[in-house]
């Protein structure tokens, strides 16, 4: 994001202070888990199995219950779709090696696919200030991806919980990036009276 492509009005007010502030603290709150995680892989692993498992039971019952209500309109493909929910949480929670397997691949894949959404972002962005991070960040989720399909099968115990905590550890750093970036536009933005240069007061000052 290039300061030349906002608004002032993007500046004006408590929006700007509390959206960095909000952006800062979602940063800081990666980070913290993303280290937990690594430092504990298997737990984290686990952990996400688990809550995995759940959502997608979850969302059975809430597929299950919408098949009764009036305003489904394809029933038969609801009530299929709510089994294979049910089905596949099931499973993810009554069979740890299997279930670990497929969370393994379709996290490899989902990595990479992020990885690369990530640096097309970058490059949008660019050139603001923060769109070296962004492409920092897509860069080593892209490599975090290839580095888990690599390391099939036998990564698939602790590596889940590991390249999560790596990728949300980067993730949050790159939050950090952007908001205090942000917080330095705003300054700017106070600093020149609203506008590109400095106002009359500095001027004639």
């Amino acid at each position: 994001m290039s300061t030349e492509n906002l608004q002032p009005s993007f500046f004006s007010g408590p929006a700007v202070r509390d959206t960095w502030t909000s952006t800062l603290a979602m940063g800081i709150m990666m980070i913290v888990l993303g280290a937990i995680a690594i430092a504990l892989p298997f737990a984290a692993t686990v952990t996400i199995k688990i809550f995995i498992g759940i959502m997608l039971l979850a969302g059975s019952v809430a597929q299950l219950i919408s098949v009764f209500s009036k305003g489904c309109s394809n029933r038969i493909v609801t009530f299929i779709s709510a089994l294979l929910f049910g089905l596949v949480g099931v499973l993810m929670l009554t069979n740890p090696w299997e279930s670990l397997m497929a969370m393994t691949i379709v996290l490899s894949a989902f990595f990479i696919i992020e990885g690369i959404m990530k640096i097309i972002a970058a490059f949008r962005l660019r050139p603001g200030n923060s769109w070296g991070w962004m492409l920092f960040n897509g860069l080593i989720t892209l490599a975090l991806g290839g580095i888990i399909w690599a390391g099939l099968p036998y990564n698939a115990v602790w590596v889940v919980g590991l390249i999560f905590g790596i990728n949300l550890l980067f993730t949050g750093l790159s939050a950090v990036m952007i908001a205090l970036t942000i917080r330095d536009m705003q300054k700017t933005h106070e600093a020149t009276g609203g506008g590109g240069t400095p106002n009359s007061s500095q001027t004639s000052a």
